[in-house]
């Protein structure tokens, strides 16, 4: 990865950093909100020493139904889906896999077990009927990152569930509406995440940006892109819109606002110009494509300008923060771009497809 690269992924990752501290810092942990899938995970359901004691008398013992595990007293469950709709009032995990109950020839299972945040409530399907098995005292689901936290501090039964299960056991005393099952703690990992804000920055030195600075195209910023320079390199920073990715990042659109580009003018005689506007990148794809125009806009073409080249980049994922850094990106040039440099700018055979149109930094912050 190019040195200057580096110093700007760090620039534009640290004043993101910022923003997203300072938002920790004065707002309160909130649950998920509406759109934020979850479908990977896992739940920790520690089971009440004091239940435990009292099934292991009547000779009653506990087995883990998979795909779910058990370690000790803990009973490991898979997360499935999980709902976040602040809206409805829907904020669940959803759970394969359970636990069964055995006493002689005689059990009990409960499978897909689900925790509701929202009516603090666990429920279960038990021999083919969903119940409520237990209530949820301290429990909430609130966001980690661009995961769900789940925290249950108890999670007393239900006299449902208690009479239900003691009949099935045909032992009528062992369980009783009140006593605790244990506590949970659970991570539900969002397959998508929804992003607030981001950057992209495109320049560079040893690119088709510097080739055009020695040509003497005088680059400026266009509606609300911004610039940062240091010796020898300069790049421009564009604002990404609310989008929605895959949680590494490999798919998904980086789209900017419409107006927003970089103008690029030879005051020589004869005068020529271009103006990039509206860069956009396809995760999926790794292209990066643009619309350009003469400065007054008339007569736009719209194309792919560039393939992303990760070889040499540096990918750094961050849950807890809600954070995303693709650093040392290589924009290659496509033919489009290469023709439309050399019409403009008169320059035939000058630029080529499959040099390095620009370095790229991008910086993505979820909601």
């Amino acid at each position: 990865m190019h040195g200057s690269s580096t110093g700007l992924g760090a620039f534009v990752a640290a004043r993101a950093l910022v923003i997203a501290a300072m938002a920790v810092l004065t707002c309160a942990p909130t649950a998920l909100g509406a759109g934020i899938q979850v479908t990977g995970g896992e739940t920790q359901l520690r089971l009440s020493p004091g239940l435990e004691k009292a099934l292991g008398k009547d000779g009653v013992t506990i087995q883990p139904l998979a795909p779910a595990r058990l370690k000790g007293r803990n009973l490991i469950l898979p997360v499935a889906a999980g709902a976040f709709d602040a809206d409805a009032d829907t904020d669940t995990l959803a759970h394969i896999g359970g636990l069964k109950l055995a006493s002689g020839k005689r059990s009990v299972s409960l499978r897909r077990l689900s925790f509701d945040a929202s009516t603090k409530s666990l429920s279960a399907t038990v021999a083919g009927k969903r119940i409520h098995i237990a209530r949820l005292v301290g429990g909430s689901l609130e966001r980690d990152g661009f995961d769900a936290r789940l925290k249950v501090k108890r999670m007393p039964l239900t006299g449902t569930a208690a009479a239900t299960l003691n009949k099935v056991l045909e032992l009528p005393k062992i369980l009783r509406a009140g006593r605790s099952l244990g506590s949970a703690s659970g991570l539900g990992e969002a397959s998508v995440v929804d992003i607030d804000f981001g950057k992209i920055a495109i320049g560079g030195p040893e690119t088709v940006f510097s080739k055009l600075e020695a040509l003497k195209v005088q680059m400026g910023l266009w509606g609300g892109s911004e610039r940062w320079a240091a010796p020898g390199e300069n790049y421009f920073l564009f604002d990404i819109a609310p989008t929605t990715v895959t949680r590494d990042a490999s798919a998904g659109i980086l789209d900017t606002q419409e107006n927003d580009g970089i103008s690029m003018q030879i005051h020589e005689s004869p005068p020529r110009e271009m103006l990039l506007r509206h860069p956009r990148i396809d995760l999926t794809t790794r292209e990066l494509g643009a619309t350009l125009t003469p400065l007054s806009k008339e007569n736009p073409v719209t194309g792919t300008i560039a393939t992303l080249d990760y070889t040499t980049a540096t990918i750094q994922i961050r849950p807890k923060v809600g954070a995303f850094e693709l650093m040392g990106i290589r924009a290659i040039s496509t033919q489009f771009i290469a023709d439309q440099l050399n019409t403009r700018f008169a320059t035939p055979g000058l630029f080529q497809p499959g040099e390095t149109l620009a370095r790229m930094t991008i910086t993505l912050h979820a909601r």
